[in-house]
């Protein structure tokens, strides 16, 4: 929903973000991206970019993340969204493909590349919704539940969680 989404804006950063004007993609993470001649591959160009641990952020990050919210197992609410657009994500989401299935990879650490269902027109713009955010991985290794808690959450927006009271207020400076 949009509360969601505006802490998620605050907290994280995709590889787009939207244009406050035209809601049309801006450079995110990806600092550009390109499409194949057939409009069916594109291809992002990521900045260097860290966590606010200071552990990189790279190609591969994207795709653990995605393939970790995709996950069946993960039962995200929003998977959807990237299974309208990816190949093999829906059928992988479904429990009907491997994680191989997805098209996604990470050519090198600031390359990643999307294999979509068709071409889409709307695909970068679609991509910064938060179902196609970066996630600490490493962080949720670590901390499990409690990652997301003050002084154990990791993110990579403009803001750090300072306070969080379930269901009452959220603090971020």
């Amino acid at each position: 929903g949009v509360p969601q989404h505006r802490i998620y804006m605050a907290l994280f950063e995709g590889l787009v973000s939207y244009d406050a004007k035209t809601s049309d993609a801006v450079p995110g993470v990806a600092e550009s991206w390109t499409r194949s001649e057939n409009d069916t591959v594109v291809t992002f160009k990521l900045r260097d970019a860290v966590w606010s641990d200071g552990v990189k952020i790279t190609a591969q990050t994207f795709v653990d993340s995605w393939l970790y919210y995709l996950a069946p197992e993960t039962a995200a609410v929003y998977a959807y969204m990237p299974g309208m657009i990816i190949e093999g994500a829906a059928a992988y989401n479904a429990g009907e493909a491997g994680p191989e299935a997805v098209g996604i990879r990470a050519i090198d650490d600031k390359t990643l590349e999307v294999r979509l269902v068709g071409p889409l027109a709307y695909a970068v713009d679609v991509m910064a919704h938060y179902s196609f955010a970066p996630l600490p991985l490493h962080a949720m290794e670590k901390y499990g539940d409690d990652w997301i808690k003050p002084g154990k959450f990791v993110g990579n927006g403009p803001f750090t969680l300072e306070s969080w009271t379930p269901q009452q207020s959220l603090t971020v400076i």
